[in-house]
């Protein structure tokens, strides 16, 4: 019986195995940079519910407090939200910007609550104002519009991109159907919301 002699690897051969690896890892960059995002920004998260678990009850009492007593002087102000800040964090295309580098500590000295979608396994930090930064990174309480406290008058919005190439952010959320449940924490208070209706706003143009 004659052994088999292995032939060496020709140039062809290592051409066609280098655009295997290549394409492999095209295929897989959308889900391995996801999962790094949404490491980060579960980071962020556990970061800003130590820095909560920190604060004594009387200082918890009084953030919230200050939220509520924020909330009634905007209800109060009639001010219409404004989406110049959101306007100006996408580009001609209505896409998002994606020239953003990440900082963890700003991240959590922004971050004034957190969105949990269990049908969708969403968990984002919400950042306290809107910006084009921010976007990148997570959910951003939309300019003009109240504290995601909870009460009479109150109307929160909260506005994250669908369309960032490197996490999925608001990807899914059209998935959400009514009935579905999501949560809010902020402080220590924990509030449940349920969708109840779907609405389909129209586009936001850039500079209108």
């Amino acid at each position: 019986m004659t052994k088999r002699t292995r032939r060496p690897l020709g140039l062809i051969d290592i051409v066609i195995g280098c655009l295997l690896l290549a394409g492999f890892g095209v295929l897989c960059y959308p889900f391995a940079s996801d999962a790094y995002v949404s490491y980060q920004n579960q980071q962020v998260i556990d970061r800003y519910r130590q820095q909560e678990a920190r604060k004594n009850q009387m200082v918890l009492r009084r953030e919230y407090n200050d939220y509520q007593q924020k909330n009634k002087q905007l209800a109060a102000s009639q001010q219409v939200p404004g989406v110049a800040s959101f306007n100006h964090a996408v580009n001609d295309q209505g896409t998002a910007k994606t020239a953003a580098k990440r900082n963890q500590q700003t991240l959590t000295r922004q971050t004034v609550a957190q969105l949990t979608i269990p049908k969708i396994g969403l968990s984002l930090p919400v950042f306290d104002h809107t910006s084009d930064w921010l976007l990148q990174f997570g959910a951003c309480l939309l300019d003009g519009t109240s504290y995601p406290t909870g009460g009479k008058n109150t109307h929160a919005v909260i506005s994250a991109h669908r369309g960032v190439p490197n996490a999925e952010l608001f990807t899914r959320v059209p998935a959400l159907k009514k009935g579905d449940k999501f949560f809010i924490s902020i402080g220590n208070h924990k509030l449940a919301y349920q969708v109840f209706k779907r609405q389909l706003l129209s586009q936001v143009i850039p500079g209108s």
